[in-house]
C-alpha cells in the first residue's frame, strides 16, 4: 500500500545537461527505485496538470507528499491575478498533510543576491515566507541553508535534514577532445559559463603557463572565445555523462564563486561533487560549504579569486598528485545513492545504515 506520493513533472526522457537539473533527477530515481510504497503522480505540460494535482490532493488521505521545490507543477512566484489563486489554493490544500520538501535553492535569496530578475522580489518574498512557516519536512541541500532557513524562518531543527548535491560514478573513459603534452596539467570548469559569474575574473586570473591548461565546458561560454588565452579551451555545452568522463581525465576542478555574496556561501556547489566524484581535487574560493568539506576531507585549495594565479603557479605535479590521490579515496562518499539512502525523512529506519554519512551536516 502506498505511503508516498512524489508529485513529478519530469517525462522519463527529460535529458540531464552538466549543471541542469541533475539534484532533481536524482532525487526522482532515487525514491522511485528504493523508496518501499511509493507512488508517482505525473503532471505532464497540459491545461490539466493543475486540475490532476489539485484534484489528487482533495483525496490524498494520510500519504506523505514529496515536492522537490520549486517544482510544485506550477509557477509558483508568478504575480498576475490567475496564478496568485492557484497558488493560494494549493497553500489550502496542501496545509493538514503530510509533507517532505526538498529544497535545492532558497529561491528568494538567490533572486536578489544573484540580481535575477525574472520574477517581482517582493513577490518571492512573500510566498517564500508563507512556504516556510508550512508544518513540513525540509530536506536541505547544504548545512549551511539549513542553518540559514532554521534562522531566518523559524522552522524547529527537528523538522530539517541536509542532503548536499551528491554526483554519479564515471561511466567510462572519453578521449580528451584535444591534445595534452606531458607533464602538462589540465584544469577545468564545467558549469554555466554567462556573464556574471565570475568566468571572466577566473580566466583573468589564470596563469599564462605553457604547461598548465584552462578546460572549459558548459552552456552559454562562446563569448569566452573572445578571451580565452593560448594555454585555454572551450569545449561548449556538453550531455552531463561525457562532461563528468572528460572531467575524470583532468587534474584540477575550479569553483570560482564569488565568496563576497550571501547565495555562494548558502548553496552547496554542485560542481564540488561532480569534480570529486570524477576523482579530481579542488581549487576553490572560499565559500561555506566547501570550506567545511575540505576541512573535513583535505581534498583540495581554497583562496579568493585574486589568489589563484599566484596558487596555481605552485601547484607542482607531487602536490596535484597527493591531493588527486585524497579525492579518490574519498569520491564514493559523494555519490547520490551514498547521500541519499542517509536522509532520515523518505527512507524508512530499518533500510538505513546505523552511521550517516558526512554527519558534520547534520
Amino acid at each position: 500500500m502506498e505511503r508516498y506520493v512524489l508529485i513529478d513533472i519530469h517525462d522519463d526522457d527529460h535529458r540531464i545537461d552538466e549543471g541542469g537539473a541533475s539534484r532533481a533527477m536524482a532525487i526522482r530515481r532515487y525514491v522511485l527505485g528504493n523508496i518501499k510504497g511509493i507512488k508517482r503522480l505525473y503532471l505532464p505540460k497540459s491545461k490539466l496538470r493543475i486540475l490532476k494535482h489539485f484534484a489528487y490532493l482533495l483525496f490524498a488521505g494520510n500519504k506523505t507528499l514529496i515536492y522537490i521545490y520549486p517544482e510544485v507543477g506550477f509557477d509558483i512566484f508568478q504575480k498576475d491575478k490567475k496564478r496568485k489563486l492557484i497558488t493560494d489554493i494549493w497553500f489550502r490544500l496542501i496545509k493538514g498533510k503530510k509533507l517532505i520538501f526538498d529544497i535545492a535553492d532558497i529561491k528568494y535569496e538567490q533572486a536578489k543576491d544573484l540580481e535575477i530578475y525574472r520574477y517581482d522580489h517582493d513577490r518571492m518574498r512573500d510566498v517564500e515566507k508563507e512556504f516556510f512557516a508550512l508544518p513540513a519536512d525540509f530536506i536541505f541541500a547544504s548545512s549551511s541553508m539549513r542553518e540559514y532557513a532554521v534562522s531566518h524562518f523559524g522552522i524547529p531543527l527537528e523538522r530539517t535534514d541536509v542532503c548536499i548535491n551528491g554526483g554519479n560514478k564515471v561511466t567510462g573513459t572519453s578521449p580528451l577532445p584535444f591534445e595534452k603534452k606531458e607533464g602538462e596539467k589540465l584544469f577545468v570548469y564545467s558549469g554555466t559559463l554567462n556573464k556574471g559569474r565570475s568566468i571572466e575574473k577566473m580566466i583573468g586570473n589564470f596563469p599564462e603557463d605553457p604547461d598548465k591548461k584552462l578546460i572549459l565546458m558548459g552552456p552559454e561560454g562562446e563569448w569566452t572565445r573572445d578571451i580565452l588565452k593560448d594555454n585555454m579551451i572551450y569545449l561548449g555545452a556538453l550531455p552531463e555523462e561525457e562532461a563528468h568522463n572528460i572531467v575524470s581525465g583532468c587534474d584540477v576542478g575550479l569553483i570560482p564563486y564569488d565568496n563576497e555574496r550571501l547565495y555562494y556561501n548558502l548553496a552547496y556547489p554542485t560542481k564540488l561533487s561532480f569534480y570529486l566524484t570524477a576523482g579530481i581535487p579542488v581549487l576553490s574560493t572560499p565559500v561555506s560549504e566547501f570550506n567545511k568539506i575540505n576541512e573535513i576531507s583535505d581534498i583540495g585549495w581554497g583562496g579568493v579569486l585574486d589568489s589563484w594565479s599566484e596558487i596555481i603557479s605552485s601547484l607542482d605535479g607531487s602536490s596535484i598528485a597527493a591531493k588527486k590521490e585524497r579525492a579518490k579515496q574519498i569520491s564514493d562518499q559523494f555519490l547520490w545513492d551514498n547521500i541519499l539512502k542517509q536522509n532520515r525523512f523518505i527512507v524508512n529506519e530499518e533500510d538505513r545504515k546505523s552511521t550517516r554519512l558526512n554527519s558534520s551536516h547534520d
